[in-house]
């Protein structure tokens, strides 16, 4: 006996397809900012520390060293948290269509302005204790007359950088 066919069955993408393509997508893009990894090249030769370890120290403090807290890098992403959502909440919409091109450039706007926004921190003093007399007099022994946190040979300024990890 002859099998016969009953239904033929018609797959039609509703669109779920594109959908769970851009889900993907989403959580295989990512920014991150602060002293990227290859980029954090040796601050002067023989000098054992790098940027991102000053940085560390100055982020968060050394009770040990006497240096206080001067956080730069957390206050830029709380000081541009609201303007990077806005950012990104277009780019999700098209990465759910399957625009990964649009969301990793609004991932690139995002990096930048927290990258900026962390330089313009240090450059601002931002919240930051003032550098000691002791450390004032260090400088002007060494012929520097600057009096901000954070900025002396311009390295560690010059360190923070941002990435677009496209996974």
């Amino acid at each position: 006996m002859a099998v016969k066919k009953l239904v033929d069955f018609v797959e039609k993408d509703t669109g779920y397809q594109r959908v769970m393509r851009g889900l993907t997508s989403l959580t295989d893009m990512d920014v991150i900012f602060g002293f990227i990894e290859d980029k954090n090249e040796e601050r002067q030769k023989g000098d054992p520390l790098t940027n991102a370890t000053l940085g560390y120290i100055h982020e968060y403090g050394s009770p040990a060293a006497h240096i206080p807290k001067r956080p730069f890098l957390q206050p830029a992403f709380e000081r541009k948290r609201e303007w990077a959502i806005k950012q990104v909440r277009s780019a999700i919409l098209d990465a759910l269509s399957g625009n990964r091109q649009g969301l990793k450039n609004a991932l690139t706007i995002v990096g930048t302005g927290f990258r900026d926004q962390a330089k313009a921190n240090i450059r601002e003093q931002y919240k930051m204790k003032p550098l000691s007399e002791e450390t004032l007099e260090m400088r002007r022994r060494r012929g520097l007359d600057r009096t901000k946190a954070l900025i002396d040979t311009g390295q560690l300024l010059n360190a923070i950088h941002f990435r677009v990890i496209d996974a």
